[in-house]
């Protein structure tokens, strides 16, 4: 049990020193990062006034909607639209909540494949 735990931290450990390049430096995101913020963004709007969000954006495209959950998958955009919407309490921008959240699908895919 104990040969685990340190496993797991070791994994941790890891997982941060992976993580180093996109904590120090956001920019190195990709070139798709403006985009799916912006689709994070707009979902964390419409989790305002309901529990699901709509396919079509509503402030996506100048504010003439757009769906984009049409062509792209939502869960991964609305995952990450509670988690920053619970992390603007502590006023935390949506940019980095996705850093957090890429280390956290970083850390629980390397304990899966442990």
């Amino acid at each position: 049990m104990k040969k685990d735990k340190n496993n797991l931290f070791i994994i941790f450990l890891v997982s941060i020193i992976v993580m180093i390049p996109l904590i120090f430096g956001p920019s190195s995101l990709g070139h798709d990062t403006v985009f799916h913020v912006a689709n994070i963004d707009s979902l964390k709007l419409d989790l305002d006034s309901s529990f699901l969000p709509s396919k079509i954006s509503k402030t996506i495209g100048n504010g003439f909607g757009y769906g984009t959950h049409l062509f792209y998958p939502m869960l991964p955009h609305l995952v990450t639209a509670y988690f920053a919407k619970a992390t603007s309490i502590f006023h935390i921008k949506t940019l980095h909540t996705t850093v957090i959240m890429y280390g956290i699908i970083t850390f629980l895919s390397a304990v899966v494949m442990y």
